[in-house]
């Protein structure tokens, strides 16, 4: 929709945030969260947490966080919206607004953290441009899983399921608050089996599957239709960058280089190294959800490109005296 700015929050975009600034947005409407850390960009002040919210829930424990807001409203947001929705229905001055991206391809009104990285080819892999070309390759009724760490990060800014022709059919499941590494291989899992006929993919890093990795066995033994996708760049990815934006010591985020596609094909289940991103052309991603049982993509993406994270960094980082270092 023209009026989208994209996602607010942990790994979202400043086209977002700028759209719930005060000279923007003369009040902020908020639907059934929490209002943590993560979807409220760190507590941010100045974009959600003011006298200018209203928040809605069916949940008291959410609203006892939001003492600042306008109004807090306890109550079923179906039953609220159910009638405004029907009265939208039949506006006889409704306009039909078709998603059409802006002529470079990416959607419109949107400000990304990195665009250009997105069509990039170079070696190793820039994590953006393997999120934007997968965004375009998967079925447009995928079930589509982004891990705890990274993958969160580069999903939430990189993934836009709005720009395909069925975009209300596919959904992504993200962990908010503080899901543990390795939740998504196991609900991958758990998804493909009561939904056979729709396929999954599943997006994680080396530090998941070197802690649950081997779930993808269940995966296997009942030739579940899983694409497993692995982050590898021999990392615990986002303590790394977090510790290079708050300035704070690098130790303990190094894993060691590990071939996972040899060890996904031990434990039964087709494979692929992917080292540059046209092999997802030769390999031929679309065919992959046709043949029976799982899948794995073991892609070697670059270690130095830093995911969305630099707000949280400032948050955690204020007051503590601590400089934001470059990235090496």
């Amino acid at each position: 929709h023209p009026l989208y700015r994209c996602v607010f929050g942990l790994g979202g975009h400043e086209s977002a945030r700028n759209a719930l600034l005060a000279e923007n947005a003369e009040r902020v409407i908020v639907v059934g969260t929490a209002l943590d850390e993560i979807t409220t960009g760190g507590w941010d002040p100045k974009a959600v947490l003011s006298d200018r919210l209203i928040h809605l829930s069916n949940n008291p424990e959410h609203l006892s966080r939001s003492i600042m807001a306008r109004r807090c409203i306890l109550g079923s947001p179906r039953l609220l919206f159910q009638s405004f929705a029907e009265h939208l229905e039949h506006d006889p001055e409704r306009i039909e607004v078709e998603c059409r991206p802006a002529p470079d391809g990416f959607p419109a009104h949107m400000t990304y953290a990195d665009k250009a990285a997105c069509l990039s080819q170079s070696v190793p892999i820039k994590p953006q441009a393997l999120f934007w070309t997968l965004n375009q390759l998967v079925p447009t009724n995928a079930r589509v899983l982004m891990d705890t760490g990274n993958s969160f990060l580069w999903g939430a800014h990189y993934w836009h399921t709005y720009q395909r022709a069925s975009c209300k059919a596919q959904l992504v499941h993200i962990g908010m608050g503080f899901a543990t590494m390795g939740w998504a291989i196991g609900a991958a899992v758990g998804m493909a089996l009561a939904h056979r006929d729709i396929p999954v993919v599943c997006f994680t890093g080396d530090g998941s599957i070197l802690m649950s990795g081997q779930e993808m066995t269940v995966a296997r033994e009942y030739n579940l239709n899983i694409l497993f996708i692995i982050l590898n760049d021999s990392h615990l990815g986002m303590i790394k960058h977090g510790q290079r934006l708050g300035g704070a010591e690098d130790t303990a985020n190094r894993l060691p280089p590990v071939d996972f596609a040899a060890m996904a094909r031990a434990l039964g289940l087709r494979a692929h190294r992917i080292e540059r991103l046209g092999q997802l052309d030769e390999i031929d991603v679309t065919q992959v959800f046709d043949e029976p049982g799982p899948c794995v993509l073991d892609v070697l993406i670059d270690a130095n490109e830093t995911p969305p994270m630099q707000q949280r960094s400032k948050v955690l980082t204020a007051g503590s005296g601590m400089e934001r270092v470059p990235n090496v």
